[in-house]
């Protein structure tokens, strides 16, 4: 379960990732319970770009604001669907 939570955060986030050129949103580690951004800039733009809309620092935290009841919404229906499927 922790994978999926960590990879739907990883989809959900694209949205309020940064994006030039789109290494930074493309470069991303994902393993249970986290997602890293890889590029040597990750850091400084996620604790200081001014962003455009609703990209930029701290993405996370923006996104997990807005979009919490959804990502909870999807882990339930693919915990209930696997209940199902046995």
């Amino acid at each position: 379960v922790f994978i999926l939570i960590a990879n739907t955060c990883f989809r959900r986030m694209q949205k309020y990732v940064p994006f030039e050129t789109g290494a930074l949103s493309t470069t991303a580690t994902i393993k249970p319970g986290s997602v890293t951004y890889e590029q040597p800039y990750a850091h400084k733009q996620y604790t200081t770009n001014k962003g455009k809309g609703i990209r930029g620092k701290y993405w996370d935290k923006k996104m997990v604001s807005a979009e919490k009841g959804l990502i909870i919404q999807e882990v339930k229906a693919y915990v209930e669907k696997m209940k199902g499927s046995k």
